[in-house]
């Protein structure tokens, strides 16, 4: 099933609009005890389901012809606060308004808006799956908002509106689209469904929790992401990285995969939804059970800085070709969330084959996988494009599975042995069932500036704008970038590391103040977080910890300071 190549602040009258989608928590004012006494039916819009089965027919043939993975489809509606859902007026004057919108058999339902959200100060707004495990928001007019809405688990979601007494402006919600999924989401919905579900990803996959596997990989795994896109009426997955940049200003840029949607620059990518963290916590061989991701650290749309299909290498390409060396670079519509501890990957840019190294990727939608490779990386060409802009790399049997591709994988990274990414994923033809068949990532040397002379058609000018012509770049966490070097390792000692269960933290004396002191584990769960003064010398019991490779914060004011530690 490999394809075509592998898919797997303004304030305006009390209102914010921002472009990302990112929820601050708590619950919807209809949970809450306080209001079961006034339970009303409010409307349900009932959608017309896609024939499944006549869907499963095509993707079959697509996938033959190495087309795209299809995940969903694009349902079109006209849905917002003034032609439909219900109005409550509540006894302390403040007022709800919800909706609930059904299709039959939905694996999940995905909400799309015709513009940007705007709500006043004061509201909240969420959504929510039919046995209310799953919770999106809350979203104000404090949080960026967004145009694209993360999945929610079945057939059935709620969208539920409140503000407060006092509060005259009407929301702006416009929904424009419902996405429709019936496939290839069941490891990020499957743990808020109330039946058992499906594992999509192929049995011979590596997960990310696996040991040896990941060992020496965590940072890298931090930096991949999963994202969902729109095209011709239908809903694609794909897979990126975040990549740091010379400047050290941890601007939000994802690299990809070009035929992942074809974007060229100026192309509306406005419900792209991008997920954080979507990886287990427990190493289950052979499928990896069911320890499915669960949270919502999203963000959506952005902005496509450059391609190869605004390149002159191999473009346009011919039929099952790429253009050029296969790549775009996407920058996001605000910061990522400290939260999210997302890794800004290195990357070598030099047309020098790695000798090992690994792939990370979301194949079929699928809970982040590991594969490995131990043998050089060889140039090639893919399906008779661009001369050798291409490694081809075959993988090799690990521990417990021996890692491949899938749809989906598509735009993931490939890193070399010293962990910077040095190519993305277009496809090849290696499955569970034939692991020793190649696949092909492009090039970073010649995304580089190998596509065309415009810098929209290059990596070159952004990811090194300084021009300073640096052949390779190491990653970085945002929170430990150049900018927060004032306290660095001659000032704060963290020791011993490795540590047993006792960790200590040696502070400058007298220059630190309300010193907040943080761990976190690799996927950026914060387990602690401690205020401490007036101290130079702080002691950590990590004796209950699991044994594991974390990362530890000390913040004083907007000075970060982050190193990693390891619990034996």
């Amino acid at each position: 099933m490999k394809k075509y190549l592998l898919y797997a602040g303004a304030v305006l009258l009390g209102m914010t609009t921002l472009k990302a989608q990112v929820s601050e928590g708590g619950i919807p004012v209809s949970f809450k005890k306080s209001w079961n006494s006034f339970q009303v039916n409010h409307q349900v819009v009932s959608l017309q389901a896609p024939d499944t089965e006549q869907l499963s027919i095509e993707d079959q043939q697509e996938d033959l012809k190495s087309k795209p993975y299809r995940v969903g489809v694009i349902i079109p509606v006209n849905l917002n606060p003034e032609n439909s859902g219900t109005w409550y007026e509540l006894e302390d004057g403040s007022q709800v308004w919800r909706l609930s919108i059904t299709a039959e058999n939905a694996k999940a339902l995905g909400l799309y808006f015709s513009k940007d959200i705007q709500l006043p100060t004061g509201a909240e707004l969420f959504v929510y799956n039919k046995n209310k495990k799953q919770i999106l928001g809350a979203y104000t007019s404090n949080t960026p908002t967004f145009r694209a809405m993360e999945m929610v688990q079945g057939d059935l979601l709620t969208i539920e509106y409140f503000a407060p007494k006092g509060t005259y402006l009407r929301p702006e919600i416009a929904i424009g689209e419902v996405a429709y999924f019936y496939r290839g989401v069941q490891d990020h919905v499957g743990v808020y469904s109330d039946n058992n579900f499906s594992l999509k990803a192929a049995s011979c996959q590596v997960d990310v929790a696996c040991t040896p596997e990941r060992n020496g990989w965590e940072d890298q795994i931090n930096s991949v992401v999963h994202y969902s896109f729109n095209q011709g009426g239908s809903v694609f997955v794909c897979s990126g990285a975040v990549v740091n940049n010379t400047a050290m200003d941890f601007k939000p840029y994802i690299l990809s995969a070009w035929h992942c949607g074809e974007p060229s620059v100026g192309t509306n990518i406005s419900a792209w939804v991008w997920y954080w963290n979507y990886q287990k916590t427990v190493c289950q061989p052979s499928g990896n059970g069911f320890d499915p991701s669960k949270g919502s650290q999203t963000m959506s749309g952005g902005q496509v800085r450059a391609s190869s299909a605004n390149g002159t290498l191999n473009n346009p390409p011919g039929d099952n070709e790429v253009a050029g060396s296969d790549f775009y670079l996407a920058e996001l519509n605000s910061n990522i969330p400290h939260s999210y501890g997302a890794y800004f990957a290195g990357w070598d840019r030099r047309d020098v084959a790695a000798t090992s190294g690994v792939g990370i990727h979301h194949p079929a939608g699928s809970a982040k996988k590991i594969s490995t490779y131990s043998t050089t990386l060889l140039s090639s060409t893919y399906n008779g494009g661009a001369t050798d802009a291409h490694w081809r790399v075959r993988w090799a049997a690990t521990t417990n599975g021996h890692g491949v591709t899938e749809g989906g994988s598509s735009g993931s990274p490939i890193f070399n042995q010293n962990g910077r990414i040095v190519g993305q994923l277009s496809g090849g033809l290696s499955t569970c069932a034939s692991t020793s068949s190649p696949d092909l990532y492009g090039k970073l040397y010649s995304d580089w500036d190998r596509n065309g002379t415009s810098n929209q058609a290059r990596l070159k000018p952004w990811l090194d704008p300084g021009n300073t012509g640096a052949t390779s770049m190491e990653g970085a966490y945002a929170n430990a970038g150049t900018n927060l070097k004032k306290y660095s390792e001659e000032l704060i000692t963290v020791y011993p590391n490795p540590t047993g269960g006792k960790l200590y933290v040696e502070l400058p004396g007298g220059n630190l103040q309300d010193v907040i002191v943080s761990l976190f584990d690799m996927s950026g769960k914060q387990l602690f977080s401690e205020i401490i003064s007036g101290t130079e010398l702080y002691e950590l019991n990590l004796t209950d910890v699991s044994t594991g490779v974390y990362h530890l914060t000390i913040q004083s004011g907007e000075e970060i300071f982050r190193v990693k530690v390891s619990r034996q």
